[in-house]
């Protein structure tokens, strides 16, 4: 494997991507966590903070459901939304999936 994150020249020197060289898969985390449909918000919020993550994906046994994310939860805690509230309750849906070799302009159109 290369030791250079986004590529190497012909002489094996590292190189830096222009935007218009990246994919997904240059800045995507591999390494992705979820929690179960019916986890509440406030155990939810403990998995994200425990990972130092900023989002959860939303599962329904093998299903995605939905996603929750650092943005929601700042939302929900001015909203006063009890701990205990059912993650279903507010995640949100749908959630769009794309291939990791997706070049960013193609992802972002």
């Amino acid at each position: 494997p290369s030791r250079c994150r986004n590529g190497t020249d012909g002489a094996g020197s590292c190189y830096v991507k222009g935007v218009a060289e990246l994919c997904l898969a240059d800045i995507m985390s591999t390494q992705v966590r979820g929690v179960a449909i019916d986890t509440t918000i406030g155990d939810a919020a403990r998995c994200m903070t425990e990972a130092r993550i900023s989002s959860l994906i939303i599962r329904n046994g093998e299903r995605l459901d939905g996603i929750i994310t650092e943005r929601d939860m700042v939302r929900y805690l001015h909203q006063r939304v009890t701990p205990e509230t059912p993650v279903r309750e507010l995640m949100s849906t749908p959630v769009v999936t794309a291939p990791a070799l997706l070049d960013i302009r193609s992802a972002y159109d």
